[in-house]
């Protein structure tokens, strides 16, 4: 099994002008993370080697002013501040008890604390989702606290930032995270205010025909951001996110994300919900793939669709149910004629079908509401029936070697583990999505900016094997 790491930088229109600096961003998050990904596990605690490498890599991309994540490149408040989102979910078998691990922080403020006693010496979380790992790795080794009381796995507010204190996670001054707001971020701000102030007065004061004059609001979409200031700039980006897998078949997903350009204070986007923004699952058998799953979009609509967990749910009945009418000799293309959500017999074709099903046509969305922007990349792990890797020779069961006259009928046997198939897939109803991703046996990643054709398909759906 070998150790792969994806990242991306949000879906949304991403310049192409850009595309270098997105490159070089997301291969360095790649390379950090599988870094993480092959190393040993001594020194990390709770946290599993799958955790710490989807964890590095988002960091990477927090620390960035390309990304609406972290403090550095995200949007705004309605009052110009900072306040970020981040989960993360581990399935696998280093995960406690074969239940997923799952921790989130949301609606985090970054740059102006709400607590009363708050000043420029106040300590804030460097990384939010450093901050959500914590979490899901205290949940996951201690299950029940004293008195049987069940650990938080989210938190929202202030209450992160004294959680990641006590938790050891790295914090910084207040005046050192308020320093990494760029220009570039204020600029965008007070475009975007000047959108909305126009709109507001437009909508107090209706033309002759009763119609509302909006000015345009693309600029100040729900995916984050148009950035201002810059010649050829037409950059509308949101969360960011890795899906990772170890050579133990351990899988994790990680998001973030700054949110929606002019979000009310405290809004929580998908980023800081359970089957929103993640999800993850270790793979159990042919009917049951290992899947790792990051979303990126319109929070609101995500949260909504429960977008990351209904994706997996739908690729695993699509499977499962492949596997039963194989076992039955049943056509499984014939029963699928009618149209119905495993419709197509590819996983690009499902994936599509899901997308379409649960994002464009959900009745859960206002049908006023046309522009659904969604994206993500998937991370799928499937055993092959019948096949298996069989490593060098290994005792199992009582030792060989031993004296003890019990042993010496014992047989030797090799250790099978079932051979996996691994695959990337990506989908996006936004113009783009930035995305890299390698394997322990690659020498570079892989970079690829995916663009929907406007005059095309409503869903971008790529893929490749690993």
């Amino acid at each position: 099994m070998r150790a792969f790491v994806a990242v991306h930088a949000g879906a949304g229109s991403h310049h192409p002008s850009r595309a270098g600096a997105y490159a070089r961003l997301l291969e360095t998050a790649a390379r950090e993370a599988l870094a993480t990904l092959t190393s040993p596990a001594d020194g990390r605690g709770a946290v599993s080697r799958s955790m710490a490498a989807a964890s590095r890599a988002v960091q990477v991309l927090e620390a960035s002013s390309l990304t609406n994540a972290g403090v550095a490149g995200a949007n705004l408040t309605r009052t110009g501040t900072v306040e970020c989102d981040a989960a993360v979910m581990a399935a696998g078998a280093a995960v406690r008890a074969g239940v997923p691990a799952f921790g989130a922080v949301a609606a985090v403020p970054m740059t102006h604390p709400r607590a009363a006693d708050a000043d420029a010496d106040t300590v804030v979380v460097e990384s939010p989702v450093a901050a959500a790992v914590a979490l899901a790795a205290a949940a996951a080794e201690r299950p029940r606290g004293p008195a049987g009381l069940v650990p938080p796995e989210s938190l929202a507010g202030d209450a992160v930032h004294e959680f990641a204190r006590a938790a050891g996670v790295h914090c910084v001054p207040l005046s050192e995270a308020r320093a990494l707001v760029t220009q570039r971020q204020r600029d965008r701000y007070d475009l975007h205010m000047s959108i909305w102030r126009a709109a507001a007065a437009a909508e107090e004061s209706e033309d002759d025909h009763g119609q509302i004059p909006h000015p345009d609001a693309s600029a100040c979409d729900g995916n984050g951001a148009h950035g201002a200031g810059d010649a050829g700039d037409d950059v509308l980006f949101d969360t960011v996110g890795a899906v990772v897998v170890d050579s133990s078949m351990e899988l994790c997903a990680a998001v973030s994300s700054g949110g929606i350009s002019l979000k009310h204070c405290g809004r929580v986007g998908e980023a800081g919900v359970y089957g929103a923004g993640v999800w993850a699952q270790a793979p159990r058998g042919p009917a049951h793939p290992g899947i790792a799953i990051s979303v990126s979009g319109t929070g609101e609509h995500i949260i909504r669709t429960m977008l990351a967990a209904t994706v997996a749910r739908c690729l695993t009945e699509v499977e499962a149910r492949l596997n039963a009418n194989a076992s039955s000799g049943s056509d499984f293309a014939s029963d699928s004629k009618s149209g119905g959500e495993d419709d197509g017999d590819t996983t690009a074709d499902h994936l599509r079908r899901i997308v379409t099903d649960h994002v464009l046509e959900s009745p859960l969305i206002a049908t006023s509401d046309t522009d659904r922007d969604v994206g993500f990349i998937l991370l799928r792990v499937d055993e092959i029936p019948g096949a298996a890797e069989h490593p060098a020779d290994k005792p199992v069961g009582p030792d060989l070697t031993s004296g003890d006259s019990r042993d010496r009928g014992a047989k030797r046997r090799k250790r099978v583990h079932p051979r996996m198939h691994q695959e990337i897939w990506w989908a996006h109803t936004t113009k783009t999505l930035c995305l890299a991703y390698m394997s322990e046996t690659d020498a570079v990643p892989v970079f690829h900016m995916s663009i929907r054709d406007t005059n095309g398909a409503p869903v971008c759906v790529g893929g490749a094997a690993i």
